[in-house]
This record gives structure tokens, C-alpha cells and sequence, in this order.
């Protein structure tokens, strides 16, 4: 008799973090059902996933992608076994030993590391040294799919903190001038403002921009906002957010995924801390000098960039508050805004964006 078992069901048209649901086999073929709806796969794919390999995943690809269903459960991996169709039998078992073999490779690997941090300055010092270049190459083991799954998670949590919108005049001359500054762009680009009195905006993984109404109605002109969004575009481009969140996960989880071979896993819960995350002072400096790269490939004057960010440090210090957040990750201010003077001082000639300027705030007005 045919045994059902638990699991979690990721794919096309599902929630970044999945969706439980039940299987079973039926002959060699597997049904999954969930909210539902029914799945019946063959030619499966067997892989060991998890921190220790302590999952088993049978993959399966239909003409709308590839679904994965992700059993976890001791007991469930148990009754998956004890009902599999003879072809599945014996990867299903070597799975279950990687499991084992895992397990002793870990305790070596962290025997390992643990003295290389013992013989380091200090455990913390040596961390914050190795956060950054590990976090950099993980990501590189990030798709870009799951990296815009990651933006949609960081958009939900924005929009339960305050209304944002995707139409209306303003949108619209965020999007023109944002659409400016893509050449070759990574990723689809949304453009998105919240309904805010804060002098912010920030970018979320896969190419998420949200500007803030506060930021929109203190920009003198469509210039001084495209200087915002170059620097958001910068970051996104360089997938800053996307380090930012791994870096979040902490030095021995990046490690475990670095041994593993992917972070997908512990990055949806760090979604909901997105934007407490700041970028460190090199991601700051590499973003601000491609923000004025772009600027001056849209042919865009850079020079209101630097008035901008002068004006919004120095309305933050009139009211004895920090500068927004794109500004106030960086200690030194001041010589980030002497090093924007020298990237700006020569630029091609500019061509001035064609906007009605103050309809566009009239259009925030309450």
C-alpha cells in the first residue's frame, strides 16, 4: 500500500518559501498535491539538500519549469523511502548516507575552522574581515530568479510599513528617469514610490527601486532625483542588496553555505530585515562612482547628485537626526562628498531631463 508523506512544494507560480503539501508514489511516478492541485511527475531528479543534507528533493521539469518537492521530516523521509519504485531506490539511498557522510565532513570542517580562528586575532576581528569577500562570492551561487523572488519578499514587508504605489505621475517620472540611466540592465526594472515624508529611497534585490514622496518633494529638480536613483540603480547592479542580506546571515552560516553550495534557503528569512541592513563603506564608494558613470553615460549634469546629498546631510544635521539610510551607512561624510566633487567636476555635456518639475510634486500633494 502506497505511502503518503509530507513535504514542501517550490516552482513556477508558488511562494519564494514554498508551500507544503503531500506526496506519494504511484508506481514510478510521484503525486504531489497542494491548495488543491495535483502534480504527477516522472523522470525525477534526486539531490541531498540542506545545511547538512539532511533533505531529499525530487525535482521534476513541465513546460511551466522546474518544481522541487523538498521532504525534510525524519519520519516523512522514512515513509518516501519505504514505498520508492524500484529506479528510485538506490539514489534515494545514497542520499541518505551524504547525509551521514555530511555530518562527519562538517564536524572536521568545523574542527578546522575553529582552530584557524583561534589562531586569528580575535573571532570577531577576523569575522567582520571575511564577511564581505565571503559574502561576495556566495552570491555569485545566487540566481538571479531567486534574487527578484528575494525583492518581491523585501517589497511585501515595505508595503505593510506604508502604502506604496506603481502608478500616477510620479511613478511615472521615476520610471523615465530610472529607464535613463539602464543601458544593459540585469534585471526587469520596477519603479515604485511610498506614500513617506522620509528623504529616502533604496533598492531592493532583482531590480526593485522605491523612492520615497518625502525624497521626491525635496529634489529641486528631476536632476537632483536622478542622482538618487543612479546611485540605487548602482547598487543594484552590483548586487549590494543581495550581499548585504548574506552578509546578514552571519560569518558560520556563510561558511556552511560556501561548503554546501548555495544560500537559497536562510536568505527568505533575512527578506523581512532588508532595509535595517546598511552597505559597508566599499559598497558605498563603488555605488557612488558607478551612479556618476551612469549619469554621465544618460548624459545626465551629475553636479546636482552632489547638491542633493549635500542638502539632505545638511537637513538631517539642522534637525539632529542621521542622514537617510543611502547616505548614512558611510562614517565619513565629508569625504565622500569631497570624492563626488572630484568625480563630477568634469563630465560630458549634459542634456536636461524634459519634465514638468513641479506638476510632478503637485501630484504628491495631499
Amino acid at each position: 500500500m502506497s505511502q503518503v508523506f509530507d513535504g514542501r512544494l517550490f516552482g513556477p507560480g508558488l511562494p519564494g518559501p514554498g508551500q507544503p503539501g503531500t506526496a506519494e508514489w504511484h508506481g514510478s511516478a510521484l503525486c504531489v498535491r497542494h491548495a488543491g492541485a495535483e502534480h504527477v511527475a516522472e523522470r525525477l531528479e534526486i539531490d541531498a539538500r540542506g545545511l547538512d543534507a539532511d533533505q531529499i528533493q525530487l525535482s521534476w521539469t513541465t513546460a511551466e519549469g522546474v518544481f522541487t518537492f523538498s521532504v525534510h521530516a525524519p519520519g516523512e523521509i522514512d515513509r518516501l523511502l519505504q514505498a520508492a519504485p524500484v529506479p528510485y531506490r538506490e539514489p534515494l539511498n545514497e542520499t541518505r548516507k551524504a547525509h551521514s557522510r555530511l555530518v562527519r565532513r562538517f564536524r572536521w570542517a568545523w574542527l578546522g575552522f575553529g582552530i584557524a580562528i583561534g589562531m586569528a586575532l580575535g573571532m570577531v576581528a577576523l569575522g567582520f574581515a571575511l564577511l564581505e569577500p565571503l559574502s561576495a562570492r556566495l552570491s555569485q551561487s545566487v540566481s538571479r530568479e531567486h534574487e527578484s523572488q528575494l525583492g518581491e519578499l523585501v517589497l511585501a514587508q515595505a508595503r505593510a510599513a506604508v502604502p506604496i504605489t506603481e502608478q500616477g505621475p510620479a511613478v511615472q517620472a521615476v520610471e523615465s528617469i530610472g529607464e535613463r540611466l539602464l543601458q544593459t540592465p540585469s534585471y526587469r526594472y520596477r519603479w515604485f514610490v511610498a506614500d513617506s515624508p522620509e528623504l529616502n529611497a533604496f533598492a531592493a534585490p532583482g531590480g526593485i527601486v522605491v523612492v520615497h514622496a518625502g525624497l521626491i518633494r525635496a529634489a529641486e529638480s528631476p536632476e537632483e532625483l536622478a542622482g538618487v536613483l543612479a546611485h540605487e540603480v548602482a547598487h543594484s547592479e552590483l548586487r549590494h542588496g543581495l550581499r548585504a542580506l548574506l552578509k546578514s546571515m552571519g560569518l558560520s552560516l556563510i561558511v556552511a553555505a560556501l561548503l554546501r553550495g548555495g544560500a537559497e534557503e536562510y536568505l527568505a528569512s533575512s527578506a523581512a530585515k532588508y532595509t535595517e541592513l546598511k552597505f559597508s563603506r566599499d559598497n558605498e564608494r563603488e555605488a557612488d562612482r558607478e551612479a556618476v558613470a551612469r549619469l554621465a553615460a544618460a548624459r545626465i549634469d551629475a553636479r546636482p547628485m552632489l547638491s542633493m546629498f549635500e542638502k539632505l546631510a545638511a537637513s538631517a544635521a539642522e534637525q539632529g537626526g542621521d542622514p537617510p539610510e543611502f547616505l548614512s551607512t558611510h562614517p565619513d561624510l565629508e569625504e565622500r562628498i569631497a570624492s563626488l566633487k572630484a568625480l563630477t567636476a568634469t563630465q560630458p555635456s549634459p542634456l536636461p531631463i524634459a519634465m514638468d518639475w513641479q506638476a510632478v510634486q503637485r501630484s504628491l500633494a495631499r
